[in-house]
């Protein structure tokens, strides 16, 4: 199942960090015993990131009706905390204000109506026992002060790299979706946010470096959050997408013709008179060419080709920045 809907109809995407979706999977791996799956203790969020164990025991226990955490994003979303960094000092006071003015019956189309009665109820609750809301948002701050320098500093950078690479694939309708894993969501439950995104035109990704998928209908907003791809593995596919665009320049022949086209457009008699070589040899070397998407324009007789100058210098610039330099 694609993570994106068909070219034709695209809504309008982008694509941001997440602190607020960050923290409803961790609240999910410390609630549903998947953090001891993940990492082989109940009180391990990531390398030298120790749960305390009455925070554990807390997590566990604030609902007991198995349902993630999806009450966060709905209060994180009005609160304007739903995107970017959020500082485990901020939580109180921005997510406690926001439950204030939180609408009680968001229409979540996303949820089945069991699901969103619940998730009704604990809006409710949270509206309406102040004690409690003071309990609920103490604990989520004081599990987010226990992952935030982990996720900012480690994470956060690679996050944002990723996230600019998205757009610019967006923007050039190129795949975006390599950049991450593979979507746990149910198929069914994509594709009908898909739709919704499609009728409203616009979608969001929250990308996150924990967790897995998932799919939400908020107020004015289809979210989709998306976990990236480890650093070694963006490396290493980047280092291949890079190699293979290389090849198309490894060989005299099509140097040349990249050299020429870099000059002025030319059509492939005219590529095959210059070079002393067949029509059809400059075919197959134009068509490797514009695979790597350096050339652009058709291989017929009388049609213009002509070198991408974005495309041959995003080629330069990546070569630079995978050998480190400037």
């Amino acid at each position: 199942m694609p993570l994106a809907p068909e070219p034709s109809r695209q809504p309008e995407l982008s694509f941001e960090s997440s602190a607020a979706c960050e923290l409803l999977f961790l609240l999910k791996w410390l609630s549903s015993g998947e953090a001891e799956r993940r990492t082989g203790r109940p009180d391990h969020l990531a390398p030298g990131v120790v749960v305390p164990a009455s925070v554990v025991e807390r997590v566990q226990t604030v609902w007991e009706d198995g349902l993630p955490f999806w009450e966060l994003l709905v209060v994180a979303h009005e609160a304007g905390a739903l995107f970017g960094p959020l500082a485990a000092g901020e939580i109180e006071e921005r997510l406690g204000a926001a439950c204030d003015r939180v609408d009680l019956e968001p229409a979540l189309r996303s949820e089945p109506e069991e699901d969103r009665v619940v998730i009704l109820e604990r809006l409710a609750r949270l509206c309406g026992d102040t004690r409690f809301r003071r309990r609920y948002l103490r604990l989520l701050a004081e599990l987010w002060a226990v992952i935030e320098e982990e996720w900012s500093s480690r994470q956060l950078p690679t996050i944002t790299r990723v996230a600019e690479e998205c757009r610019q694939k967006e923007e050039r309708n190129q795949p975006w979706q390599p950049l991450l894993r593979g979507a746990e969501t149910a198929s069914a439950i994509l594709e009908a946010g898909w739709e919704r995104a499609r009728e409203e035109g616009s979608a969001t990704i929250a990308l996150c470096a924990y967790g897995g998928s998932l799919v939400l209908d908020l107020p004015g907003l289809q979210l989709f959050a998306m976990t990236i791809k480890g650093v070694s593995s963006l490396d290493r596919d980047r280092a291949a997408q890079l190699a293979r665009r290389l090849r198309a320049l490894a060989d005299p022949t099509r140097l040349v013709l990249a050299e020429i086209l870099a000059h002025q457009p030319r059509t492939v008699g005219e590529l095959a008179l210059d070079l002393g070589v067949s029509q059809p040899t400059v075919s197959s070397h134009v068509k490797l060419l514009r695979e790597a998407g350096l050339v652009t324009g058709s291989d017929g007789d009388r049609r213009q080709l002509a070198i991408s100058g974005d495309a041959l210098a995003d080629l330069l610039t990546e070569v630079r920045a995978l050998l480190g330099g400037s």
